[in-house]
């Protein structure tokens, strides 16, 4: 029997736990152990590898559950943080570090063989100490809400953690708590980084095609032109244009500002389609 070990949190009084995706991902049986080392069974509702997010439920009920709570900002660089959980079956260890970054992509974490390269990614990055048996668990402020869902480490750096945010955690937890799934956006167009001819970020987002009837193409979206910003949050990468949408939502109304070649900068507006699974 080969085992595996990670980290969750109770995310409902009824018994929901939210942990990574990878965590679970090849189980047979899933037991979840809470602080009080009672061991219960428990299954799968809703996982999703392009978010590395799933959620569990315990098999039976259990009286005096305490969920967690979400912060509802985002945080900020420097800002103190802990992370909590079980490093190498260690129970109920905490970490304490500081946020290093945000907006952290596929690339930035050296491409894991864990992680699917085209996934919504947009981690964290802290220094607190995060190891084996602490993914799924949480990254929290000083007063215990939670920033982020700790996720992976850098294996070539030192001091190099990631986090999954809240607000995508809380976005899964709508999509499959309302739908059963989590509904992935669909932009109908594709989109290259390329540097950038003036000043700010190093690249920025060209589109370099736009599907015909599309939402892309329903906002007048053209090929060529550059992505600054998406709502209020600017873009350099492409990974920002897949993962600001998917934070939305399918169907939810989103203002993009773009600008041609040299002409002055303009807002439209894109409603994202749900992406067909294959």
């Amino acid at each position: 029997v080969v085992r595996g070990l990670g980290s969750g949190m109770i995310v409902s009084a009824t018994g929901e736990i939210l942990t990574n995706e990878h965590v679970i991902a090849s189980a047979t049986r899933v037991d979840v152990e809470l602080s009080t080392r009672e061991r219960i069974p428990a299954r799968v509702k809703v996982r999703e590898p392009l978010l590395d997010l799933a959620l569990l439920q315990l098999e039976r009920d259990i009286d005096g559950l305490q969920p967690v709570s979400f912060a509802a900002e985002a945080p900020r660089p420097g800002a103190w943080v802990m992370a909590v959980g079980q490093p190498f079956g260690l129970g109920d260890t905490v970490t304490v570090g500081v946020i290093g970054g945000l907006g952290r992509d596929h690339d930035d974490l050296g491409q894991p063989a864990g992680l699917a390269p085209g996934g919504y990614w947009n981690f964290i990055q802290t220094d607190a100490s995060i190891n084996i048996g602490n993914s799924g668990g949480p990254l929290v402020d000083p007063s215990g809400r939670v920033l982020g869902i700790t996720t992976a480490v850098r294996s070539d750096g030192q001091g190099l953690a990631f986090a999954i945010p809240a607000a995508m955690a809380t976005r899964f937890l709508d999509e499959a708590r309302t739908f059963g799934r989590v509904r992935k956006t669909r932009l109908g167009m594709s989109a290259n980084n390329v540097p950038n001819p003036g000043p700010g970020p190093g690249t920025v987002v060209q589109v370099t095609k736009v599907e015909a009837g599309g939402p892309a193409d329903r906002a007048e979206i053209t090929k060529g032109d550059v992505i600054l910003q998406i709502g209020k949050t600017p873009v350099s990468r492409v990974s920002d244009v897949a993962y600001l949408p998917q934070l939305e939502g399918v169907g939810r109304r989103i203002s993009f500002t773009l600008r041609h070649d040299d002409d002055a900068a303009r807002k439209v507006n894109l409603v994202p389609d749900e992406r067909a699974e294959k």
